[in-house]
């Protein structure tokens, strides 16, 4: 673990956020989801709107969702986008998304709530990516909702 991007998340953070971060590996698996087509300029207000509307329609009938994902047009050159919410469990009529095998810098955010979630990941991208030698792949970033939890999951390149 790198203990400057540790200092510099804990000062950018509220103090009532606690953020945990590693590296992990996970393999190849298969989501089915739901998406809206998005922008990096809209996503902060889209993805909670569609996250509300998705849990009134499926969380009664199948649970709360597993992941979210961005899928992004062009990784780098582009500002368009997709927002995912899926399941681990196969659903007929949702669509399938195939996450590739990959390293994962992993933020683990004690919230749910959006806009907690919104601030790491603009942490991420301000402060702690820029002062370290990550470099992202160009695959999906995912959410992993659990047990009052989000991580944020980042691929990153080997």
């Amino acid at each position: 673990k790198d203990t400057i991007p540790r200092r510099i998340c804990k000062k950018y953070l509220n103090e009532n956020s606690n953020i945990e971060y590693s590296i992990i590996e996970m393999n190849e698996m298969t989501l089915y989801g739901k998406c809206i087509k998005t922008d990096l300029a809209n996503i902060g207000k889209v993805a909670p709107e569609f996250c509300d509307n998705f849990n009134k329609e499926y969380e009664e009938k199948y649970g709360h969702f597993d992941y979210a994902a961005t899928i992004y047009e062009s990784r780098f050159d582009s500002q368009q986008c997709e927002y995912w919410i899926s399941y681990i469990n196969k659903i007929d009529g949702f669509t399938p998304i195939i996450i590739p095998k990959s390293k994962w810098l992993k933020f683990k955010i004690n919230s749910t709530i959006g806009n907690d979630i919104q601030n790491v990941v603009k942490i991420f991208y301000e402060k702690f990516l820029p002062s370290t030698k990550y470099k992202i792949k160009p695959i999906p970033e995912l959410e992993y909702y659990h047990e009052n939890t989000a991580e944020l999951l980042i691929p990153i390149e080997d």
